[in-house]
């Protein structure tokens, strides 16, 4: 028994039999399926539909390996995004929601366990010595800008914005335009 072929202009595939699977191969482009498994070679496709094909069956396989694994670590050469687990138990729910210093501030929060914690190498600008960024919740965190006179820190500011400065072709300049008087860090 044939389904009916559809509006492509493929031919119709061989009915499914409960406990048979259909396998698909894409070794190669030129490579021929079994008509028995199915319904038609890959040869009498043309080559778009066969590279279209290919493409399907490798985005199928590619994400079938994907899962929603929210404690990954993600690494690159520039940042370093991690979960962290604090023995002593300094989470950053923990976190007063005033400092009276600026130090007090900057050693609290470094010393805090976050969701994201993460470093951008800013070796190829002419004034930010570094940047860190430190989120509890993935979506806000603690901005903090090192120069060679001192550390600003900056507080509620978006995960897109930290993206965003990770990505400028110009640190400084994104962090004067994007983040510098908008997301202020004010004391007690």
């Amino acid at each position: 028994m044939m389904r009916g072929s559809d509006d492509l202009g493929v031919p119709p595939l061989p009915a499914h039999e409960p406990g048979h699977g259909v396998a698909l191969s894409a070794a190669t482009p030129h490579s021929v399926v079994p008509p028995s498994l199915a319904g038609f070679s890959l040869q009498s496709l043309t080559r778009a539909s066969r590279s279209l094909i290919a493409f399907l069956f490798g985005t199928v396989v590619f994400f079938s390996g994907c899962s929603d694994d929210s404690n990954t670590s993600v690494e690159d050469s520039s940042a370093h995004i991690e979960e962290r687990s604090d023995p002593e138990g300094n989470s950053c729910n923990d976190l007063p929601t005033s400092f009276t210093s600026y130090t007090e501030a900057m050693d609290q929060i470094r010393s805090a366990s976050f969701r994201i914690a993460e470093e951008q190498n800013t070796d190829e600008s002419s004034w930010v010595r570094g940047a860190e960024y430190y989120s509890c919740n993935g979506s806000t965190g603690f901005f903090i800008l090192r120069t060679d006179d001192r550390d600003y820190i900056h507080i509620a500011v978006p995960l897109a914005v930290w993206h965003g400065f990770k990505e400028a072709s110009s640190f400084g300049s994104y962090y004067t335009t994007n983040i510098k008087r908008r997301y202020r860090f004010g004391l007690n």
